[in-house]
C-alpha cells in the first residue's frame, strides 16, 4: 500500500492509501495497532454510497465519509469486530480511519474540508 499525507482542516494524518479493490476490502483487518495521527484513506473510483464494518478488526476506529469535492460527510464510531454496517449518509468518493476520537480530539467535523 502507498503511504501518504491528508490534511483535515489543516491538521495533518499520515495515512496508508487503499487504491486497489483488494485493498480496499482488507482496510485495517488483522491490524492489532495504528499509530496516533496515522490511518488508512480510501479511495473509490466513483461516488457512491459506501458501507463498512469491523470485520477482524480489534482497533477502535472512527471513520470520516468524504464526497468527491473533499468535504466530510459524516463521521461515525465503529466497534471492534462488529458486523453491523457503517453507511455514509450520502454519496461518497473516499473514507479515512483513524484511531476513534481523532476526528473529535483535532476539531474536525462534518462539512469540513479534507485535501491530499
Amino acid at each position: 500500500m502507498k503511504t501518504g499525507v491528508v490534511y483535515c482542516n489543516g491538521v495533518a494524518i499520515n495515512v496508508d492509501v487503499a487504491l486497489s479493490r483488494n485493498q480496499r476490502r482488507i482496510g485495517m483487518q488483522g491490524r492489532s495497532y495504528l499509530g496516533i495521527d496515522h490511518g488508512i484513506f480510501f479511495i473509490f473510483p466513483n461516488s457512491s454510497s459506501l458501507s463498512f464494518w469491523m470485520k477482524n478488526t480489534s482497533i477502535p476506529l472512527s471513520i470520516a465519509f468524504i464526497d468527491n469535492v473533499g468535504a466530510i460527510l459524516n463521521i461515525e464510531d465503529m466497534i471492534p469486530n462488529s458486523l453491523d454496517p457503517i453507511e455514509s449518509i450520502g454519496r461518497a468518493k473516499y473514507a479515512l480511519e483513524t484511531n476513534q476520537g481523532w476526528f473529535i480530539d483535532n476539531g474536525i467535523v462534518p462539512g469540513d474540508k479534507i485535501t491530499f
